[in-house]
């Protein structure tokens, strides 16, 4: 799907990785994106890190699959804060969190630890 509407009749382009982070942002309250990219070769990989760039050169077992986004209220639950005392949240640690995350869930669903 290369567009969607949006409910308030905005068209947004989702082959563009920054129109699907706008969107996010807008529509979901996202204060942090990072893409999600699912590697099979008799194995998954779910990570937040393209394959393509290391162990998949040519793309064979590589596809995106989505998105991992957090927004503030999350972030507030998370820390037991007020969402308004969590102005400004951002950066490396909130999405060292999200691939923390990710990083989990890789590994329960390729069978090696049980979800929690």
């Amino acid at each position: 799907m290369d567009e969607r509407e949006d409910e308030d009749g905005l068209v947004w382009q989702w082959n563009n990785l920054d129109n699907v982070t706008a969107w996010l942002e807008v529509a979901r309250g996202a204060i942090e994106t990072v893409p999600l990219y699912l590697y099979e070769h008799g194995a998954l990989l779910l990570t937040t890190e393209d394959p393509r760039l290391s162990i998949d050169p040519g793309g064979w077992d590589t596809t995106a699959v989505g998105f991992i986004y957090t927004t503030r209220e999350r972030v507030a639950e998370r820390l037991r804060l007020n969402p308004a005392g969590c102005r400004g949240t951002r950066g490396q640690w909130v999405r060292e969190a999200l691939r923390d995350e990710v990083r989990e869930y890789s590994l329960a669903l390729d069978g090696l630890v049980s979800a929690s």
